[in-house]
């Protein structure tokens, strides 16, 4: 009980349909300002080792840490960015994006726009002439060779708005599970740089494509 605080929610009467389809039922602010969750568990822990609270989203569970971060779910060291905070919301300035870092056929699009970064919101969306250019460069690099990006192009099991709003949509080879990695591994990684800092956030095709219908998927 020393552990729990006691905190206001809302109501609401009106909402969007998704609610009734998805297992979330709800949803919780994790931004820093006076009356939110965050600062409620703050205030009532106010011996914290750091003034830091992480979170951590998985496909089947979650960590919420208060006062730091839990150092074994890392793949990775930690990249410490500069943010601005606007009403609450976490902010980062994306540089670029770049198919296929590493390379020598890697491919660069320019972004030089602020992002919000927010814990709920599955897709991430971008302005047009954005996503126009990471189109094309994605299916140019898919088009050096035939190595690349196997399987069917924009298949017609896959939803006509996903096919709209993807990137790219692909099913897999005959015979092939559209979760072999090997079939995965011959699309590129997403490296997205962030703008004044040594950082970066890689994105592979395995966490960048969902599925959109039977064996479809979309980046």
């Amino acid at each position: 009980e020393d552990e729990m605080i006691t905190h206001d929610f809302g109501c609401c009467t009106t909402f969007s349909s998704s609610f009734k389809e998805q297992t979330a039922d709800g949803i919780i602010g994790m931004g820093g300002v006076s009356n939110s969750f965050i600062a409620a568990l703050r205030e009532k822990h106010n011996l914290l080792d750091e003034n830091e609270f992480s979170l951590c989203l998985g496909s089947s569970a979650g960590h919420l840490d208060i006062g730091g971060y839990d150092e074994t779910l890392n793949l990775e060291p930690i990249q410490w960015i500069d943010h601005t905070s606007v009403t609450g919301y976490y902010h980062l300035t994306f540089q670029n994006i770049v198919l296929d870092a590493g390379s020598d056929t890697s491919r660069d699009v320019n972004i030089a726009k602020s992002a919000l970064i927010d814990s709920g919101t599955s897709f991430t969306y971008i302005p047009y002439s954005i996503h126009s250019s990471i189109k094309a460069q994605f299916d140019a690099w898919c088009a050096e060779s035939e190595t690349r990006c196997l399987g069917t192009h924009n298949p017609s099991s896959a939803i006509s708005y996903d096919i709209r709003d993807s990137i790219a949509c692909y099913a897999p080879p005959s015979g092939t599970n559209k979760n072999d990695p090997s079939w995965l591994a011959t699309f590129p990684s997403l490296e997205l740089k962030i703008q004044n800092h040594d950082a970066y956030i890689c994105v592979p095709p395995e966490q960048y494509f969902f599925n959109s219908k039977q064996d479809a998927m979309c980046v």
